[in-house]
């Protein structure tokens, strides 16, 4: 009867969450789509404009006024697609078609097809970055991180392809293949202010073709200029005046950044003594996202920064999924009566992050950067994982002039690991200077990256359970197991539980005399449930007393909790370093490709309803029954190994109740099983290991400890206690060896002896 009404219950819960989600879909549909804030930066055709040459997709819209593409149909994409290609290789000028002749003459030759412009580009590179800087907007066309391997958007690597953190383009953001990175914009008026629709920044200066010179060597680096011409104007008290600026790219050996220097400079014939020139520095765009159908992270937009006495350290993360629903972000001002710094914006992804970060060695003030802003540059093409948007962070500062004088503010384009910590672990021609790890890391902050939390002491404790792990696994891999990551994390193991034996034997013991001791209490507590049948807070009771009178302590099982609790920062710890290391990331083992990513054993599709069709994994959230396109072995032997551990460990029902417990316990490891479906398979085999190493232990225990207190089952004295012998028929150790005559030979003579005292 009480699995009838269990069935009933988890049936009807089932019901009542899809009629929810049902019924709030009638009764608060999707937002329509949201126009963007008023911004400059984006070609004045995007999304549902048409590109130049383009008829027929949809009117053009205003310079700086854009609507998401956040509820376009998948045919509608493809449509705007196809056109888009079928412009971008036509022509750029057809040749005109000679007139017929008006007498027999020899045809004029056609007008020869104009070449489209191309534009200049100049590469720097060091030992771990490669970036393309084009005239185009005057920033970086496409950035490559030469020390790590490229990986698919299903988490897999891509066979000798080097990481392209900033791709030039793919096919989820095709309008934005001319649309370079780290471009600049500026506003028309002095003292631009947030939110100010009479003076939006103007998109000049990011669709100019900026002229360039050549890649210079500059003492231990490259270094390249470019001078935005014509010079942009501001609006004056009705007069224009012109701003010259340059910007200059730099990149040293060994860095993980590409220096940027801004320099600007007042028309000496302006008439005003002094301006207040307002710019925007626009951040990374298209950077790739890895595992779509696992990851928790797919783009977040970070901003930082900290007080000017250098105690208060602050961090803000949007993620795209959120800002690609708004139609944008949350503005971050500075706060002038706090003397609040903004620092760094950029966009980080798992595992790197593409930044703009003020220099903190520059001349002038540091804190110019007045307000910044995420943006959505693309809504995702790909209806099925709507939050793989494109954003952006642009940063908006202002610098003060006066006539023929120039000023410069400088960035570092930090482009490396979102734990900038991790890259003290790279050895050999990998190795990075120290001196730059601790500039990234402390004096520009960049730490906030991770090692921010809001939750004080516990925070505290994640990240130092994180960090001892990153380190623990380099030592592991570095001077024991530098085979493979997969057999450090066995190791890890092994040295974990090993530590733990003396406590997790004495457990285990505990918990087998406790089998051992129910089993014997079996019969007189199936008496006290028939006396008690209709009483369970008697039967309650009455049991307990029983098991007490016995030696029976119902709460000594829980002392195995403190296995579990001491493996709780190692599994704290390891959790988080594999959602961040740069190391486990791509690491084979055994069949697995990405230890960092599920097993991936073999991929089934991505069409089946409810399963691996992304489309419905919205709506049973990331933890409901979406699994994926691959099916993934590591969760399910997780799952069978724990049953057979709790079949093991469990006490024996006394109870109808206890039995459904237990039945309940076993359904809830199944569905623990699907929620951890997607869980890396580093964190899937330690976990695996750990079971293992419990079983093992559980079966190698002594067997003459096990044996229990009282008499065996049956006859009249089933479940009392046994008085103590006394010392003259205190029985002796029984032999085991051979097939038992020994033993009877002793008994018979025990007995004859008996026989001889009686007469």
């Amino acid at each position: 009867m009480q699995q009838k009404n269990l069935i009933i219950f988890i049936l009807g819960s089932a019901l009542i969450v899809i009629s929810w989600f049902l019924l709030r879909q009638l009764i608060w549909p999707s937002p329509p789509s949201l126009k963007l804030r008023v911004w400059a930066g984006v070609p004045g055709q995007l999304i549902m404009g048409a590109p130049p040459g383009v008829p027929g997709i949809g009117p053009a819209l205003p310079p700086v006024a854009q609507v998401a593409a956040a509820e376009w149909s998948a045919d509608e994409k493809k449509a705007w697609l196809a056109a888009w290609l079928a412009a971008k290789e036509k022509p750029a000028e057809e040749a005109p078609k000679p007139a017929p002749p008006v007498v027999a003459q020899a045809p004029k030759p056609a007008k020869p097809v104009l070449p489209a412009k191309r534009h200049v580009e100049r590469v720097l590179s060091n030992e771990n970055m490669r970036a393309t800087i084009t005239s185009f907007g005057g920033g970086v066309r496409d950035l490559t991180l030469t020390r790590f391997d490229e990986a698919d958007r299903l988490g897999r690597p891509v066979k000798d392809e080097k990481l392209h953190l900033i791709p030039d383009c793919d096919a989820h953001f095709m309008w934005e293949a001319d649309r370079p990175s780290f471009a600049l914009y500026h506003y028309g008026k002095p003292e631009p202010r947030q939110d100010d629709s009479n003076n939006p920044p103007l998109e000049t200066l990011g669709q100019l073709e900026w002229e360039m010179g050549p890649v210079v060597q500059n003492g231990n680096g490259q270094e390249v200029l470019l001078k935005a011409v014509p010079d942009p104007e501001v609006m004056v008290n009705g007069q224009k005046y012109k701003v010259a600026i340059t910007k200059k790219y730099t990149l040293n050996s060994g860095d993980y950044h590409l220096g940027l220097e801004i320099k600007f400079e007042l028309d000496p014939a302006c008439k005003e003594k002094l301006i207040n020139f307002g710019y925007q520095l626009a951040g990374p765009l298209r950077m790739p996202v890895e595992g779509v159908w696992y990851t928790n992270t797919f783009r977040n937009a970070v901003i930082g920064g900290y007080t000017s006495n250098g105690k208060n350290i602050w961090r803000d993360l949007q993620d795209s999924r959120t800002i690609g629903f708004q139609g944008g972000g949350r503005d971050l001002p500075r706060a002038e009566n706090e003397e609040k710094y903004i620092k760094f914006g950029g966009v980080a992804t798992q595992y790197f992050a593409s930044l703009m970060v003020v220099d903190d060695e520059q001349q002038g003030t540091k804190n110019f950067v007045r307000w910044a802003r995420p943006t959505l540059e693309a809504s995702s093409l790909d209806p099925d994982y709507p939050g793989n948007a494109d954003i952006t962070v642009r940063l908006n500062s202002e610098v003060e002039l006066k006539p023929g004088d120039s000023v410069t503010h400088k960035y570092l384009l930090y482009n490396g690991p979102v734990k900038v910590r991790l890259l003290g672990l790279l050895e050999g021609e990998k190795e990075v200077s120290p001196e730059l790890i601790n500039r990234y890391e402390n004096k520009l902050h960049l730490n906030q990256l991770t090692d921010y939390g809001r939750l004080g002491f516990w925070s505290d404790l994640i990240i130092l359970c994180t960090n001892v792990m990153h380190r623990l696994l380099w030592i592991l891999h570095s001077y024991v197991m530098p085979w493979s990551f997969g057999l450090c994390i066995i190791m890890l193991t092994i040295l974990v539980r090993g530590s733990m034996f003396p406590l997790s034997r004495k457990q285990a013991l505990q918990g087998a005399k406790m089998q051992a001791k129910m089993r014997e209490l079996a019969p007189e507590l199936k008496q006290l449930e028939e006396k008690y049948k209709n009483d369970p807070t008697g039967f309650m009771q009455a049991k307990n007393e029983l098991m007490l009178k016995r030696g029976v302590n119902p709460m000594a099982m829980l002392g195995s909790c403190w296995i579990v609790l001491a493996q709780m920062p190692i599994f704290l710890g390891l959790y988080y370093a594999l959602q961040e290391s740069i190391y486990f990331r791509l690491a084979p083992f055994l069949w697995i490709q990405n230890l960092s990513a599920p097993d991936m054993v073999f991929g089934w599709g991505e069409s089946i309803p409810f399963i691996s069709k992304a489309v419905d994994m919205g709506f049973f959230g990331r933890w409901g029954p979406f699994l994926g396109p691959f099916f993934n072995i590591f969760p399910i032997i997780w799952v069978v190994l724990q049953v057979i551990q709790q079949k093991m460990m469990m006490l024996p029902p006394t109870s109808d109740q206890e039995a459904m417990q237990q039945k309940m316990m076993k359904y809830m490891m199944v569905v623990i099983g699907v929620m951890f479906y997607k869980v890396a398979a580093g964190l899937c085999l330690y976990f695996i290991a750990s079971a293992l190493w419990s079983l093992a232990e559980r079966k190698l225990l002594p067997k003459s400890q096990l044996a229990p207190a009282g008499p065996s089952a049956g006859g009249a004295a089933v479940g009392r206690p046994k008085p103590p012998p006394s010392p003259r028929t205190k029985p002796r150790p029984r032999s085991t060896n051979g097939d038992g005559a020994i033993q009877k030979v002793k008994d018979w003579w025990e007995k004859v002896l008996k026989e001889a005292k009686k007469k």
